[in-house]
């Protein structure tokens, strides 16, 4: 059977099976329900336009960064609704405005992450938080071509991988998109999560309805997952599945060597959690435990969309260096762990709670951090209440005194 690319570089970005003119090309799942290209020989010409537009097969062309900023949207309702500080759903409302469409992924009724077109706010609802479970990307690059050919504004979110899919397949960089990659960390196996939440509705003894990852229910850095459960919609909370993706144990095969682990990046924004925010002086903005975004401008294009949304955010520039210190994907794949063969061993025999309690202790987000952001963590809110008073009282003569030399 004809191969793409090699397996363990296969991201699944469905870039083939979508410029495929003979629809050819299924993606399959693996048994970790990672998918993967297969090739029908009864449709196949042997073109290779597959083998051309696979980025696992191209040294990636990553932008180099323009400028880094910690950021929030000021709507407190809006905030509060993100997974961090808001600044997608203002990206997004703004290609909306404009009678343009959203691309990025939703969770569907079976627990399948699947990337969907969006047009209004009830689509950028669905789209909008975490889910950390890899995306179905399906025929959604054919769409996006589409709507940019008739001159319309979209804005596509995704993985590094999947813009990098969306760039090859597109061939050039059309001026009303706009790309937003994700600060991924790695895609968790779906088999695990499937059997994550048939674990969850056994214990519960109830179907369950609904689930948001990373609650902000005891603050943005406790990584809380909330179930809601039929019929009487009962809610817990609680997680095994997302510490054993941060301690990297079911990642797809590719992460552990992914390209895009770098500070030159696929999209025109960068968009992820701020971990380890720091507040400095004068560019101080408080960190109030209820989400920071770390945005990273690569393009001009970039630019241009974060400048029409400023006047909406709460936003201080910031370094690499600084965004490094608490997201060291910027710097290098994630490692794998030395117990994953174990671990891929005993998922053929042992239930979801016996690979739990065996492999997935709990694990703090900040585990990952330079000790100065550790130790700033370690701080409560309330110990840092004078330095808050003293940066924003710093501030405030700051500015005035610039204003000043300026006149």
């Amino acid at each position: 059977m004809k191969q793409i690319c090699d397996d363990d570089k296969c991201t699944g970005c469905s870039t083939c099976a979508n410029i495929c003119g003979k629809y050819a090309i299924a993606m399959c799942p693996d048994k970790g329900g990672f998918i993967h290209p297969v090739i029908d020989d009864n449709r196949c010409i042997g073109c290779g336009l597959c083998d051309k537009v696979c980025p696992a097969n191209h040294e990636p062309e990553g932008h180099e960064h323009k400028a880094v900023y910690a950021a929030f949207v000021k709507d407190e309702a809006e905030r509060a609704k993100s997974t961090s500080g808001g600044v997608f759903a203002c990206l997004a409302q703004l290609v909306l405005k404009d009678g343009g469409y959203i691309y990025g992924a939703v969770m569907d009724e079976d627990w399948i992450v699947r990337h969907i077109e969006a047009v209004d706010e009830n689509g950028l609802d669905r789209i909008r938080n975490s889910k950390y479970v890899q995306s179905e990307v399906g025929l959604c690059y054919q769409q996006v071509k589409k709507r940019l050919e008739e001159g319309k504004k979209v804005l596509f979110s995704g993985t590094p991988c999947q813009v990098a899919g969306l760039r090859n397949y597109l061939k050039f960089e059309p001026d009303n998109l706009l790309t937003v990659d994700i600060l991924c960390h790695g895609v968790p196996s779906p088999e695990m999560f499937k059997r994550y939440v048939s674990a969850e509705e056994a214990r519960a003894g109830s179907r369950m309805k609904q689930m948001q990852f990373r609650s902000k229910i005891v603050g943005w850095k406790k990584i809380f997952t909330v179930r809601i459960f039929e019929p009487n919609n009962e809610a817990d909370w609680g997680d095994t599945f997302v510490p054993g993706f941060l301690k990297d144990l079911y990642l797809r095969e590719s992460c552990y060597q992914c390209p895009y682990a770098s500070d030159k990046r696929q999209g025109d924004i960068t968009l992820g959690d701020f971990w380890g925010y720091l507040e400095r002086f004068p560019e101080y903005i408080e960190d109030d435990d209820k989400g920071i975004s770390l945005v990273i401008v690569n393009t001009d294009k970039g630019a241009a969309s974060l400048r029409k949304i400023k006047r909406k955010l709460v936003i201080a520039h910031r370094t690499m260096e600084d965004a490094k210190g608490g997201n060291p994907i910027l710097s290098r794949p994630n490692i794998k762990p030395q117990v994953y063969d174990d671990f891929w061993n005993d998922a053929k025999t042992m239930s979801w709670d016996m690979l739990s309690r065996k492999y997935i202790p709990e694990q703090d987000v900040t585990d990952w951090m330079s000790v100065e952001q550790r130790n700033y963590y370690a701080q409560a809110f309330k110990k840092r209440y004078w330095k808050h008073w003293a940066y924003a009282f710093l501030r405030s003569i700051y500015h005035k005194f610039r204003g000043f030399i300026k006149r």
